[in-house]
């Protein structure tokens, strides 16, 4: 399962009779794995087991057979593992043998998939995620709004030239209050004339050494992301790329924290 910030988060594995709790977290930009704290409970991968992003950056589990109606939240900024309510009923592999999807509200909707013995399941039910409290702060979703969008002047306008920082207004912005301190999203980079990454953060940088969004050329790319804002609630970002390349950043705000 791929993060909001980029890393790869790997858990559980091994078959019926073996549900490990362990957990890791792979950095493609460091090509470094750290063992992050284990899960409340052992899921076993391919007996089941979904997982599904929440737009404030956590992780939802959703069951294996062992164990099909159970589910956690993994936050990877407290790392830690908190167990949710039981479903009502079994959904195992919703993901691929039904229906799972994160809902613009932040809620989730599981559908189909089949029940601890592999009948199909045919009933629906939507998962409530509890607003986040991480390190004092307060997670509250949004409805999805765009506030950058540079192709038409909302925000910032004209593309975006490579090695040039660009910073816009995100407080007052979608419904994003003037006290929040950061925000979740979604980033998404389209027109590139040459491969390269966006760079989305608190602080200008012109030479960022850390990337939000990885892309070739040709095609629109994105990807979800939690960030701080920075002074004045803005965030800056910059297209790393040969010179003279220019492309189009997209910016969508679903949520925000406040101290």
């Amino acid at each position: 399962m791929q993060l909001s910030n980029g890393r790869v988060l790997v858990m559980g594995g091994g078959g019926d009779a073996q549900s490990p709790t362990t957990a890791e977290v792979f950095d493609p930009v460091a090509q470094t794995w750290s063992d992050i704290a284990p899960m409340s409970d052992g899921h076993s991968l391919g007996q089941g087991l979904d997982a599904q992003l929440l737009g404030d950056g956590r992780v939802l589990l959703l069951g294996d057979k062992r164990d099909p109606q159970a589910g956690e939240i993994y936050d990877p900024v407290a790392n830690t593992w908190t167990l949710t309510g039981l479903q009502h009923v079994a959904h195992n592999q919703a993901a691929t043998a039904g229906l799972q999807a994160g809902l613009q509200d932040g809620r989730v909707l599981v559908a189909g998939g089949t029940d601890a013995a592999g009948a199909m399941t045919p009933t629906a039910e939507v998962f409530s995620a509890p607003m986040t409290s991480t390190s004092g702060a307060t997670y509250y979703s949004l409805t999805p709004a765009r506030i950058l969008d540079s192709r038409v002047g909302n925000g910032l306008s004209g593309p975006f030239a490579s090695g040039t920082a660009r910073t816009f207004g995100v407080t007052g912005q979608g419904g994003v209050p003037a006290n929040a301190t950061a925000v979740t999203g979604n980033l998404t980079v389209t027109g590139q004339t040459a491969l390269g990454y966006i760079f989305l953060g608190p602080v200008a940088q012109d030479n960022p050494t850390s990337s939000t969004l990885n892309f070739p050329l040709g095609n629109s790319w994105a990807n979800g992301v939690t960030v701080a804002l920075g002074a004045g609630g803005t965030l800056s970002a910059t297209y790393a790329s040969i010179p003279g390349a220019t492309a189009s950043v997209i910016f969508d705000v679903s949520g925000y924290f406040t101290p």
